[in-house]
């Protein structure tokens, strides 16, 4: 008796149609082989080619990006900087200085509003991007969790086809056997058919997430635009209003610089006399004008204060000097106001007439070339960083010019200068390892040292700090030196400027004048040297062997020793080069030396 054994099919198709593999833009179900009733015994029946059909995620399509805030649409819509009355304008101007204060006020809440509303804008679209790339990625694992799916499905359906293609017609009991191996082949494909029926249901409920977030993060996205859409429109419209009172601003300012060019100047101060300057242009050393009414806009300074305590004025003073020797000028250390004329006003550029005061406050001044001079401005006093002090600068760079009465004489300022107020310590000449790899030195004198330049700028002179730094580099090389000279010799290392090439170098030398000591490692800027031999001295010391080696356009900043200056020789050749002595007190020392390890130039 023969008997036809039904291989894997579907319920809903012919024994004759075989399915094929779907890549549609939607996942379509993967068709699961089910064992079908087979037909009567000794009925032999053809095995129906019957395969399971895969699906494929679709691409989630990219949300379009929601628009963004104009940039710098808040700043470019703030409003203008009031201005403040003075005793020095007609009462006219006042009056309208003060009507522009009450105008623009409303200006500045808008202003300060767009300003929130554009950092949360910022905030939430930033955190939208993210939200998307986080869609995309798991959209990305998604679609490669299906390709993986779809290669099962392949290898799945070429078992089938394989299956399907074996003889199925069986003689019983004769072949009893071979029917119940072909029936156990088909119930393991019948579980794996539904094994990957289960995986295709757990990716169509994560395509279905996807799909759901996308359509979330869409609707977002439309919200921030139509808000993004409305602030644009807002602050193009402040722009134009506050455009509109930027030129109101400048022609008010225009006529406050005609006002303060027209100040009577005081009489140069005398022996029975000093200066002492009109009402109005002391109310502007104050602060540029005179008391603000009470209506005024109190949150914007309109002018730097000058002055300062005593230490912050010797801090200011040092880097004024320190800017005279930089450009080989003679900086005139009074405070000075200066007005900006009224041609610069008119020329300044939209953004400086919306921020700039008529009046600034300076802590000196130096002379130029051309007859007319830099004002310089201490960041400590004066002019403060700032936008209005920005834009008193920027009118100045672009063209513009200033005036000032010094002397009883009116000058002419065309440069502004920040100058950095010297710190307590300027440590100009800092000794430690720079990172550099050390230099091998060889036994004789460095004659091409690594020159450590010295600062363009914020060159305030050296200080004790630079002093004692010295002293204990001096110390640790004096420890390295071979006995009995580690205890018995002397070793000095002096800071050395170079005011032709701006450069600094740490020169060192020993007692004797004798050559570099074995095992010494030189650091980047340091020099070795070594007295001269034809030297009449009975004694070389160290400091005299820098000090000797010091060429036409080399001075002393600073220095230390191991031992303490002796006095009758280094004591004496240093004092006389204007020298600060530190260190008393800090070691003992023989009968002939003095009580000081470290010197300095404070005040070059």
């Amino acid at each position: 008796m023969s008997t036809a054994h039904p291989g894997p099919s579907m319920p809903d198709h012919s024994a004759s149609a075989g399915l094929r593999r779907v890549l549609g833009l939607v996942l379509v179900a993967a068709l699961v082989p089910v064992l079908t009733a087979g037909p009567a015994n000794g009925a032999p029946t053809p095995r129906p080619d019957v395969r399971v059909t895969a699906g494929r995620l679709a691409a989630v399509p990219a949300a379009v990006p929601a628009a963004s805030p104009a940039p710098g649409a808040a700043e470019s819509a703030a409003a203008p900087q009031p201005l403040r009355t003075s005793g020095a304008y007609p009462g006219d101007l006042n009056s309208r200085i003060t009507s522009f204060g009450q105008q623009i006020a409303p200006l500045s809440q808008r202003a300060g509003a767009l300003v929130a509303q554009k950092q949360s804008l910022d905030q939430r679209g930033a955190a939208l991007g993210a939200a998307l790339d986080a869609l995309s990625a798991q959209a990305s694992a998604t679609s490669a969790k299906f390709a993986a799916h779809n290669g099962k499905v392949d290898a799945h359906n070429a078992k089938v086809d394989a299956h399907n293609a074996k003889p199925h017609t069986f003689q019983m009991p004769a072949q009893a056997a071979e029917a119940a191996a072909y029936d156990s082949e088909k119930a393991a494909l019948d579980a794996e058919g539904a094994q990957l029926a289960g995986e295709q249901g757990e990716l169509d409920t994560e395509k279905d997430q996807l799909r759901t977030r996308l359509t979330e993060l869409d609707g977002e996205r439309a919200a921030l635009t139509t808000e993004t859409t409305a602030y644009n429109t807002e602050a193009g419209a402040l722009r134009g209003d506050a455009q509109q009172m930027v030129l109101q601003r400048r022609q008010l300012l225009q006529e406050m610089a005609s006002a303060l060019q027209s100040v009577p100047a005081p009489p140069p101060a005398t022996a029975d006399r000093p200066a002492t300057p009109s009402p109005a242009a002391a109310s502007m050393a104050r602060g540029g004008d005179a008391p603000r009414p009470a209506n005024a806009t109190a949150s914007h300074p309109n002018a730097p204060a000058a002055g300062g305590d005593r230490p912050a004025r010797a801090a200011q003073a040092r880097a004024l000097d320190a800017y005279g020797r930089q450009h080989d000028v003679k900086v005139d250390k009074r405070p000075v106001t200066a007005y900006l004329t009224p041609d610069t006003l008119a020329r300044a550029s939209e953004a400086d007439a919306g921020q700039v005061n008529p009046s600034a406050t300076f802590d000196g001044l130096a002379p130029k070339p051309n007859g007319h001079y830099t004002a310089l401005a201490a960041r400590t006093a004066g002019l403060a960083r700032g936008d209005q002090q920005d834009a008193f600068r920027s009118a100045v760079a672009n063209g513009g010019q200033a005036t000032a009465t010094v002397d009883g004489k009116k000058i002419v300022i065309d440069q502004v200068e920040p100058v950095q107020a010297c710190r307590t310590s300027a440590g100009n000449a800092a000794l430690p390892d720079t990172g550099v790899p050390p230099v091998t030195p060889a036994t004789a004198v460095q004659d091409t040292p690594q020159a450590r330049p010295a600062r363009t700028t914020d060159q305030c002179g050296p200080t004790e700090d630079d002093a004692k730094a010295a002293r204990s580099r001096a110390e640790e090389l004096q420890a390295q030196r071979p006995p009995p000279m580690n205890d018995r010799g002397t070793t000095a290392v002096i800071g050395v400027y170079n005011t032709a090439t701006k450069t600094w170098t740490n020169r060192i030398a020993i007692e004797g004048g004798g050559p570099l000591p074995p095992g010494w490692e030189l650091r980047p800027g340091e020099k070795f040297v070594q007295a001269d031999g034809a030297a009449s001295r009975p004694v070389i010391h160290a400091e005299e062997t820098v000090i000797d080696s010091l060429g036409p356009d080399e001075v002393i900043g600073y220095g230390g020793t191991s031992r303490n200056i002796c006095q009758d020789a280094c004591y004496r050749a240093l004092a006389g080069r204007g020298i600060t002595f530190g260190g008393a007190g800090d070691r003992g020392g023989a009968p002939d030396k003095s009580p000081y390890s470290t010197f300095w130039s404070e005040g070059w």
